[in-house]
């Protein structure tokens, strides 16, 4: 489902992630360039837990995301052993949200491609 910049914010995501928490043939899901925030993440990890077959998630530039985002998208998708691909570049993920990211992607071997490409350092990451 592509999910060209229309600026959807965290409302149309959550009305996407309601769907997706139930959907069972739907494997990639591009929201690139959607305005999507820690809370839209949280609610797309929430219906992540409980989905069996979405294997590609684009969230690229989605420039509020940063690392509470990452975080609260991954703790909130524990569970998901489908998701295979997740694209994160230009979501202001820090070397917290990488630290989290790569602790997710041990425990989570079907998780196998993760672009991060502009992701920031800052001396209080350290």
């Amino acid at each position: 489902m592509g999910g060209r910049p229309n600026r959807i914010g965290d409302a149309g995501v959550a009305a996407l992630a309601r769907m997706l928490a139930t959907n069972r043939t739907l494997v990639a899901l591009n929201l690139n360039k959607n305005q999507v925030t820690r809370v839209g993440a949280g609610a797309l990890g929430r219906a992540l837990a409980s989905n069996c077959s979405l294997r590609v998630l684009e969230l690229r530039a989605n420039y509020q995301l940063g690392d509470d985002g990452v975080a609260d998208l991954l703790d909130a998708m524990a569970t998901n052993d489908t998701l295979a691909a997740l694209d994160l570049v230009g979501c202001q993920v820090g070397l917290v949200g990488l630290r989290r990211l790569l602790r997710h992607v041990e425990t989570h071997p079907n998780l196998i491609s993760v672009h991060l490409g502009g992701w920031k350092t800052r001396q209080t990451d350290e």
